[in-house]
């Protein structure tokens, strides 16, 4: 999660629960370790030219080959993405980011939201207090990336942001709501939350000209685990020339 060591110790953990599809032929790298699954967006230029862009923007991966049928390849469609780097149009050296081509395997969807603002609404249990099972929380630096589990079909998930406790309070409150009644059995989920100009709004709000870098400040996460038993989820974020990250406190 958030340093480079932490995200990619979960993007270890994630990629274990989804399958590789197709094994490499011979254009391709001989070894299942450059088959990679990520959240990512895709990006269609007239219907001719498609690529593919990881959150964690380590570079343009452009969709040389595809398992996926054009049709599903739509501009700015965010989802978790199996793509395979291939061998004779991929750099050796994979620090140079201008080429990077892959076979696009797998794609499931994501969904994507932006936060619903306390000054929007201000009691968060309009947008429902049913319960959710946190599987996996990941932040990419632009995108809030949660893989739940809930008993129920097609849940309404949302993030109420706390809009209204800045700059007095150097702490952001956040809960996940959803609104769906629980029933079996369970299925999972996948949400992005685009929190990234939160970030920037805040971050000027609480910049003082007299210091040169901007003080850390906290994030609360609150969502209810059981029937009327809400837990909290507790972040340290810490800024950096790229942006910021999320570190569960105490590590």
């Amino acid at each position: 999660m958030i340093t480079k060591e932490k995200q990619h110790k979960w993007l270890i953990l994630f990629v274990i629960t989804i399958t590789a599809l197709s094994s490499c032929n011979k254009d391709e790298f001989e070894s299942n370790r450059d088959t990679i699954t990520s959240f990512a967006t895709i990006y269609a230029v007239k219907e001719k030219s498609y690529s593919l862009v990881a959150d964690n923007q380590s570079a343009t991966m452009y969709i040389t080959k595809t398992s996926v049928p054009e049709t599903e390849l739509i501009h700015q469609r965010r989802v978790i993405a199996t793509y395979t780097l291939l061998k004779d149009v991929t750099p050796k050296n994979l620090m140079d980011h201008s080429f990077w081509n892959v076979r696009l395997d797998q794609i499931m969807d994501v969904t994507c939201k932006q936060p619903v603002l306390k000054s929007q609404i201000e009691n968060p249990d309009n947008l429902g207090t049913d319960v959710l099972y946190l599987k996996n929380i990941q932040f990419t630096g632009q995108y809030f990336n949660i893989e739940y589990e809930h008993a129920g079909d097609s849940p309404d998930i949302n993030l109420w942001f706390d809009d209204t406790n800045h700059p007095t309070s150097n702490t952001w409150v956040t809960s996940l709501c959803i609104n769906t009644p629980a029933t079996e059995p369970k299925i999972k989920g996948y949400v992005s939350f685009d929190i990234a100009n939160l970030y920037r709004e805040t971050r000027e709000s609480l910049y003082s000209p007299n210091q040169d870098t901007y003080e850390p400040f906290k994030l609360v996460l609150r969502y209810y685990e059981s029937v009327d038993k809400q837990k909290e989820l507790h972040f340290e974020i810490r800024y950096n020339e790229c942006g910021f990250s999320l570190i569960p406190e105490n590590e």
